[in-house]
């Protein structure tokens, strides 16, 4: 048996195995990446029809997931739902491309080249079988109507409503040129075709040529480091990297997997909602399990994360680490959700305290809840807690400030050091 063959039965038996244990959205998952689908694709057909065609494959991978909300779990009936109805395949969208829009369609739209189209169309010709109304809005019936066969020869008792009709046309038509123009951000450009009949209340071409300057089109010579068409660009993702030992090992110790990390905005802002509360100063006076089902309820959590919740909430008040900066009497002052403007930002801190030494020295601590095992690997993060600290140094100058993460793991990440070490970095 030759290759080719060989590999199409190793395939497919191993396809006849995935449509039966897996849902349909898995199934073609798995063709279009194990069968390199894509690329075979791309070589196969033209290259006028290969952006559409891969563009199906990739319209039919989100079918499986998006038809009826995604109910299909078997084969059978996912395809018995798409031979059942009309599905319309949206055109792919260039990110290079000229978009053709009407004026009305390019509404709330802007570009940075826009180009005007047949700018002196002629004038319309005059409507037939036409319904002239004269009804004022005051007025609660209209005070006329009239059937015309044409407008081009009204009786005189309508000549004058006529008159506000065409006057309401062309007001609506410089309305329309108002649009078109202001689409464009950096160039507008008309083109047009001279009209047989030349229009009695002028084109949007004689309102705005008088205005305009010729555009010159420079010679484009061939560029051989254009793109050639024969060269198909497929879309791949990046590789990513596991995590770093130590993280992998942080996120063991709460008995979650790797692949378990969830940092979604919702369950963040539930973790956010319970310390707060837990540390405020009723915190005292409500059971943390209440707290945590309200949080929950609030952000609507599912039964999952509403468990992350409650597994990172347990870890961060249980960690010998974490638990001294939530103890109010342990600490000289201490504030949730402080407000600070610093050097044109406007800031919120998770939690501000102040802790006294032996001494009576204090320092103030900066400290920041997130829900990834290792925030200081992220430079946006990283900076934004040094601006926290700069903020709070300007307001306590001469005393020690500190800053650190409390992550879901219930880890205690300073990061002094790093955030003064980056100093001129964000400065």
């Amino acid at each position: 048996m030759s290759g080719p063959l060989c590999r199409a039965q190793g395939l497919l038996s191993r396809w006849a195995s995935t449509a039966v244990l897996r849902s349909p959205h898995d199934l073609i998952d798995a063709i279009v990446h194990e069968g390199d689908l894509m690329a075979r694709l791309a070589a196969a057909v033209p290259a006028s029809e290969r952006r559409a065609r891969l563009h199906a494959v990739e319209a039919l991978l989100a079918l499986a997931l998006e038809l009826d909300g995604g109910r299909y779990a078997g084969l059978y009936g996912f395809v018995r739902a798409l031979k059942s109805r009309a599905l319309k395949l949206a055109a792919p969208a260039e990110p290079d491309a000229v978009q053709l829009l009407t004026v009305h369609g390019a509404k709330g739209l802007e570009a940075k080249v826009v180009i005007l189209m047949d700018a002196e169309a002629g004038p319309a010709r005059a409507e037939s079988m036409a319904l002239a109304i004269s009804w004022p809005v005051q007025e609660a019936v209209p005070r006329t109507v009239a059937f015309l066969v044409s407008e081009a020869k009204p009786p005189p008792s309508l000549q004058a409503l006529l008159d506000d009709e065409k006057d309401q046309r062309q007001r609506e038509e410089l309305n329309a040129l108002y649009v078109a123009m202001t689409r464009a951000r950096h160039r507008l450009l008309l083109s047009r075709t001279p009209a047989k009949r030349q229009s009695s209340s002028g084109t949007w071409w004689t309102r705005v040529q008088p205005q305009a300057e010729a555009m010159v089109v420079p010679e484009v010579a061939d560029d051989p480091t254009m793109p050639d068409d024969d060269v198909a660009r497929l879309k791949v993702l990046p590789r990513v990297d596991p995590l770093p030992a130590e993280v992998a090992e942080a996120v063991a110790d709460v008995g979650q997997s790797p692949d378990e990390v969830d940092d979604s905005a919702a369950l963040g802002e539930a973790l956010h909602r319970v310390l707060e509360w837990h540390s405020g100063p009723q915190g005292g006076a409500h059971a943390l399990e209440r707290l945590m089902a309200a949080a929950a309820q609030m952000y609507g959590l599912d039964a999952r994360r509403t468990e992350r919740l409650e597994r990172s909430v347990r870890a961060i008040l249980g960690s010998a680490d974490c638990a001294l900066f939530f103890d109010a009497a342990a600490l000289d002052w201490h504030g949730n959700e402080v407000p600070l403007s610093w050097n044109g930002h406007d800031m919120r801190l998770d939690r501000l305290v102040s802790r006294r030494d032996g001494a009576g020295g204090r320092t103030w601590w900066v400290l920041d809840y997130k829900l990834h095992p290792a925030p200081q690997r992220n430079p946006d993060y990283i900076q934004q807690l040094w601006r926290y600290r700069e903020a709070v140094m300007a307001l306590q100058p001469g005393e020690p400030v500190r800053c650190a993460f409390i992550t879901g793991q219930g880890r205690l990440i300073d990061c002094t050091e790093a955030v003064a070490g980056a100093a001129d970095l964000f400065a």
